[in-house]
């Protein structure tokens, strides 16, 4: 084998070391990225779930406040924009 071959091999082999390294990085960002999506999946379904099961009780409580009050009630938290929600908390 001829010295310039000899050199382009070693070429070769050291860039597929370095995009394999490359790749090594990329998938430890990779599984990284997916654990940290699974946390947020869990924690956007507590939200859920506990939103769920409390916005019922909570219109129905608001309903008789306004009721003892004297006033109506033609909403629900469902239907309040988000920034009102926000402001009410």
């Amino acid at each position: 084998m001829s010295h310039s071959m000899e050199h382009q091999i070693n070429e070769l082999q050291h860039s597929v070391q370095r995009i394999e390294s490359k790749l090594d990085d990329i998938l430890e960002l990779l599984q990284k990225t997916q654990k940290t999506n699974q946390r947020l999946e869990n924690h956007i379904t507590f939200i859920e779930r506990t939103y769920e099961r409390l916005h019922t009780p909570l219109n129905y409580i608001r309903d008789r406040v306004l009721w003892l009050t004297g006033k109506s009630s033609t909403t629900t938290l469902d239907h309040i924009p988000n920034n009102e929600k926000e402001e009410d908390d």
